[in-house]
Parts: C-alpha cells; structure tokens; sequence
C-alpha cells in the first residue's frame, strides 16, 4: 500500500477553523508586515486621523539633516483631508529624537520612505510604525505633525 503525504498550510487550516491569524480585520495589504496595528494602538491612530484636518500618504523626495533637525519634502501619493491635492508637495522640518521615552518619537526619514501624514492638535511630532489599511491603502508608518506646523504654500 503506498503512502499518501498530505500537506496542509497552517493559514487553511485558520481558515477552516474560521480563525484568522491576524487579530485586525483591517490587514488587508499587511501580510508580512513586522508589526501590525491592532487593539487600542489602532483605536489610538484611527482616532488620531479623524481628528485631523490633513490626512495624505506621502513619500520623501528630499532630506536634510541639519543638526537635531531634518528638512524633508514629501510628495503626495494620496489625498484624503486637506487642501493640498495628489502630486504637490510640502516641506517640514522635524526634530529628530532617536532615543525617547513616550511621545514625541521621530525617527529620521530616508529619500523614498513613504508615510501617513496627519495634523494633530497637540504639540508634539510622533513617529508611529505599524501596518494598517486606511481607505483601501496599506500604511506602513504614521507622522503626525502639530496642525500649526504645516505650511500652507504649495511647491
């Protein structure tokens, strides 16, 4: 009689139990992300993000580091709150704090670093990485910046 060998992967055997392996029903587009938001950190951005007044995915096009601050331009892949549209972009300059304890993190950005941009109406800047899906889009890395900190002129 010849043996049969059946392999079975443990994502269909989830979902034949009706399980997920993902808490997060949002992570659509984060498979294989190294951290995905779930629980009361997502409740926290999502939050985070309807409160703001700008809301875009944005990619770096240029950095500068000039001393404890970075001079970035992004450029806007999407546009959900605001007034800029797709395809203009803003300049920021950032602290950044590499070593922190609590809010206020902001880790350097490289040229083609895509994030979520957002205002915020505290007056911190925080860097949050994490995968989740907003508005069909999977965001890998979150900044928020104090809502007086964005500029208002176009490039």
């Amino acid at each position: 009689m010849a043996k049969r060998i059946v392999y079975v992967s443990i994502a269909s055997i989830f979902g034949l139990l009706g399980w997920s392996p993902y808490v997060s029903a949002t992570t659509t587009g984060c498979e294989g992300a190294p951290f995905v938001l779930q629980g009361k950190l997502l409740a926290s951005v999502e939050k985070l993000v309807a409160a703001s007044t700008f809301v875009a995915q944005a990619e770096v096009i240029s950095s500068e580091v000039l001393g404890t601050q970075q001079k970035i331009a992004f450029r806007l892949l999407k546009s959900w709150k605001g007034s800029f549209q797709e395809g203009e972009s803003v300049s920021l300059i950032l602290p950044v704090t590499e070593v922190c304890a609590g809010f206020g993190c902001v880790f350097p950005f490289k040229v083609g670093d895509v994030a979520l941009l957002l205002t915020t109406s505290s007056s911190y800047h925080e860097d949050l990485p994490g995968c989740w899906v907003y508005e069909g889009v999977a965001i890998h890395r979150v900044l928020s910046v104090p809502a007086a900190e964005m500029p208002n002129t176009r490039h």
